[in-house]
């Protein structure tokens, strides 16, 4: 069985070359996380047809970089242009950022090693934060729908070419990410209406918490408590529920992982 919950971290490593830089202790995990936004409920009540989202919230990256050089890459795959985003990594002494581009694994590899998939990220570290990355990491992440890489400095991270970068306002990242309050509908046998805590991005969702159920026509209204924020349900409109955001999820860090059993 597949399921979501809280963020762990697990390793890897890359290839390359450069000056040498400040030895930073090895076996630091480090892990990509993200902050809810705060935000505004919406006036009055709301219809949501199934699969849709009652309470939506952007996901922030905890720290954003852009780079001010482009990256030539081990190889053309590894290649990232002047500009690109990389999101902030919570661990390692030095500043961490990885890039939000994921790279599957062959197939033959993933079939053999098993259990969830594994997709590859790249993670520049910046060994003594004078703003520019000196150490090329690779992280590893499971989610297609929001990135999340992890990993454990090694011993002697591949070194490389100064590779300078600028950070930048969280708030002004390119890429949408969201987690919300999902209906998924009503269940095909009986009274129920289902919903759960979801997260990723537009047409790109994926369920991080067990169904939550309230019945179709008693019990109404009924209040749900998810993530520090809460939605009254107070019935339905055909297909659709029709419900109040109370309270917007309140500003805190966020992160997943996916594991097997």
């Amino acid at each position: 069985m597949r399921r979501i919950g809280a963020l762990l971290v697990a390793a890897a490593l890359a290839a390359s070359q450069a000056a040498p830089a400040k030895r930073i202790a090895p076996n630091q995990q480090f892990t990509t996380k993200w902050m809810i936004e705060a935000a505004q409920p919406p006036a009055g009540p709301v219809s949501v047809p199934p699969h849709g989202m009652i309470l939506k919230q952007r996901l922030l990256p905890m720290g954003l970089a852009r780079l001010a050089a482009a990256f030539p890459g081990v190889t053309p795959d590894h290649a990232l242009p002047k500009g690109a985003e990389l999101v902030q990594a919570n661990g390692p002494d030095g500043a961490v950022y990885c890039s939000t581009r994921e790279r599957a694994p062959a197939f033959l590899i993933s079939a053999l090693r098993g259990g969830p998939e594994r997709l590859s990220q790249l993670c520049f570290m910046d060994s003594d934060n004078d703003g520019a990355f000196d150490a090329l990491l690779k992280g590893t992440g499971n989610l297609r729908t929001l990135p999340s890489a992890y990993g454990i400095l090694p011993k002697a991270p591949a070194r490389i070419a100064p590779l300078p970068y600028d950070k930048v306002d969280p708030a002004s990242f390119s890429e949408r990410y969201y987690v919300g309050l999902q209906y998924e509908g009503q269940a095909k046998i009986g009274t129920l209406r289902r919903f759960h805590v979801a997260f990723g991005s537009e047409g790109n969702w994926e369920q991080i918490s067990d169904n939550i159920f309230t019945k179709r026509d008693s019990g109404l209204p009924k209040t749900l408590s998810v993530l520090g924020g809460a939605v009254t349900i107070r019935g339905g409109d055909g297909r659709n529920v029709v419900a109040t955001v109370e309270r917007t999820f309140p500003a805190q860090p966020f992160g997943v992982f996916v594991s097997t059993y």
